[in-house]
């Protein structure tokens, strides 16, 4: 006999199988909106202290709670996955428009997005560092799985941090007005008021403007750093850590990793060597 929860589990999945897509996208905005109803709860005492304190570096839950709220404004936006995600590589595979805060150089938070980009290019808003590491370019990377040869990746003239603990805020805020259809390279936030906002924010759990100071001239695009992807994967080259070999016959690079090349084509160059989908053709 099929256990009863089990028989309900196959008719909930029939049953979905069978809804529009508007009907599917409407049952997304109810359930982020429930959840958006309580989120404010998962803040604890510490955290509306980080936030209001001048010196405060926002956590992993903190940035959670932010993108959830977002999320519930804006339910059809991919992305804003929770950050501690990334701890693990664990972050899916955005399609689609996304926006998504990360963390870079262990404690520093950034934002990322494609929205206006086309195949294979994203931009990046920094508050601090004006160009991205090897190691986030691998993440960024992840994140799009992109079909094209090399990944393009477009470092936006934002406004600065005027100190070593703003990032996360003004990251909240660039990927807010991301989400708005806005440029925050155009914008000058008003730094002393933008941690009372967003803690207000919170706990009325309703994401509004944040606040400004007026606009900035900007060229939008800093400059570009570009990275060649390779491999099933889709991901750079990963020097000093993983080799490559070139298929014989696809010509196309894989990491040794992911294809399991035996380590007798990287000590001898003469010796043959297809991947997995040339091998069975």
């Amino acid at each position: 006999m099929i256990p009863r929860a089990w028989r309900f589990a196959t008719v909930f999945l029939v049953s979905l199988q069978k809804m529009s897509l508007s009907s599917l996208v409407l049952m997304r905005q109810v359930l982020v909106s429930q959840c958006g109803c309580t989120m404010q709860c998962t803040l604890t005492k510490s955290d509306k202290e980080i936030i209001l304190s001048p010196s405060g570096w926002l956590n992993d839950s903190i940035i959670s709670a932010a993108q959830k709220l977002m999320l519930q404004h804006f339910p059809l936006m991919s992305g804003l996955q929770p950050p501690t995600l990334q701890h693990a590589w664990g972050f899916d595979v955005h399609r689609g428009d996304f926006v998504q805060i990360f963390h870079v150089h262990n404690s520093h938070w950034s934002v990322v997005s494609n929205i206006g980009c086309e195949d294979g290019i994203v931009n990046y808003y920094d508050s601090m560092y004006p160009s991205v590491s090897s190691t986030t370019m691998q993440l960024i990377a992840s994140l799009v799985f992109s079909p094209a040869s090399e990944l393009e990746v477009r470092i936006m003239d934002v406004g600065q941090q005027s100190n070593g603990s703003d990032c996360g805020i003004l990251a909240i805020a660039f990927a807010f007005d991301i989400c708005c259809g806005k440029d925050p390279c155009s914008i000058r936030f008003d730094h002393k008021s933008i941690r009372h906002h967003l803690a207000r924010c919170l706990e009325e759990c309703k994401f509004t403007c944040f606040p400004i100071l007026g606009e900035r001239n900007s060229s939008s695009i800093k400059h570009i750093q570009k990275t060649e992807l390779h491999c099933s994967c889709r991901l750079p080259e990963e020097v000093g850590i993983d080799q490559m070999a070139e298929c014989d016959a696809c010509k196309v690079w894989y990491h040794q990793h992911c294809m399991d090349i035996p380590p007798e084509v990287f000590n001898n160059p003469d010796v043959p060597w297809k991947c997995k989908s040339c091998s069975t053709e």
